[in-house]
């Protein structure tokens, strides 16, 4: 899947959301993007913002957290829904390429969750959705390496759903 998939996805949850009432927060890279799905929402400006960002450097998560805190009150919702495919075979692929797939595919997910989990605990609810791919499930001779990041958020997404019913 690659990042315009991704996009179209995030793009029509917003849409729905929004048509189902949501106040939202977009990010992406591409502002001009953001401002064109926002404008497709209706929302007013109230119910919306917009945080560009690049999910290769993730250090402002909580940052950017406390910010939507700051207009919304609460985080009731992450999706994480942002990537980054390669097509090359496993061995050709660099391992430049692989630590960059891993600060995109995996680390953006971990960083963002461990941003908004406080606010989330402490308002004793929220939901953090990961959108993968279906190389995650499914081999393809030229994405190896995005099954084998697939694979850590179906562990990761498994772990914090425990340890929040072991809480409760």
């Amino acid at each position: 899947m690659d990042h315009r998939s991704l996009f179209r996805i995030g793009e029509a949850l917003a849409l729905e959301l929004a048509k189902q009432g949501g106040r939202l927060i977009l990010s992406a890279r591409r502002e001009d993007e953001l401002k064109r799905v926002a404008a497709l929402t209706k929302l007013p400006d109230l119910d919306i913002m917009l945080l560009p960002f690049d999910l290769k450097d993730t250090s402002k998560a909580t940052a950017l957290a406390a910010n939507i805190l700051n207009k919304f009150g609460r985080i009731d919702m992450l999706v994480n829904n942002g990537g980054m495919s390669q097509r090359s075979e496993m061995e050709k692929t660099t391992i430049d390429i692989d630590r960059e797939l891993m600060e995109i595919n995996y680390f953006w997910l971990v960083n963002l969750t461990k941003a908004v989990l406080p606010y989330m605990k402490r308002q004793k609810s929220g939901h953090v959705i990961v959108i993968s791919s279906i190389a995650g499930k499914f081999g393809f001779i030229y994405a190896q390496d995005i099954r084998l990041l697939n694979m850590r958020f179906m562990v990761f997404s498994i772990r914090l759903d425990w340890k929040q019913k072991r809480r409760n």
